[in-house]
């Protein structure tokens, strides 16, 4: 049975691992995806979770982690053109392969939406690579609609 949780300090090499397996899958999606290191994954994650707008959950079987979330809360800046002062990022998620199809994603979005709602948070952002099919089926099941398209063009330097 899978159980949800809000990480912790100790569950750092686990997220750390599950970042790295997500930045791979993203990497296959779109190569302009920079790759971090553990370290680097390491001093961006420790900082989110000391920061009590941010989270990270857990999906765990046993004492197996198979999946994470992370998100976090900020205020709206001026010039952005929406109502709402208080907006989420999705930042990440990731399920191990295995896990797929089984519910464990919708459980990490449905415990992320319940944190939200205890920060008065209305409006909740995420980005998704255009190539990546099956991520965009599971964000439209969970409710969510492309608002803006991001185009890009690389150029020779």
């Amino acid at each position: 049975m899978i159980k949800i949780q809000k990480a912790r300090i100790e569950d750092i090499k686990k997220l750390i691992d599950l970042g790295l397996c997500l930045t791979e899958h993203e990497y296959a999606c779109d190569p302009l995806i920079k790759k971090r290191t553990k370290k680097e994954s390491q001093k961006i994650y420790l900082k989110a979770l000391k920061d009590s707008n941010s989270v990270f959950f857990t999906a765990n079987e046993g004492n197996d982690t198979v999946g994470y979330l992370y998100g976090y809360v900020f205020r709206a800046p001026s010039y952005y053109i929406v109502r709402y002062k208080r907006i989420a990022q999705l930042e990440a998620i990731f399920v191990s392969p295995r896990y797929r199809k089984k519910s464990v994603g919708k459980l990490l979005v449905d415990e992320f939406f319940r944190w939200l709602s205890k920060k008065k948070v209305q409006l909740v952002q995420l980005t998704a690579a255009a190539m990546n099919k099956d991520a965009l089926t599971f964000w439209e099941k969970q409710r969510f609609h492309a608002h803006h398209i991001e185009m890009r063009k690389t150029l020779k330097s």
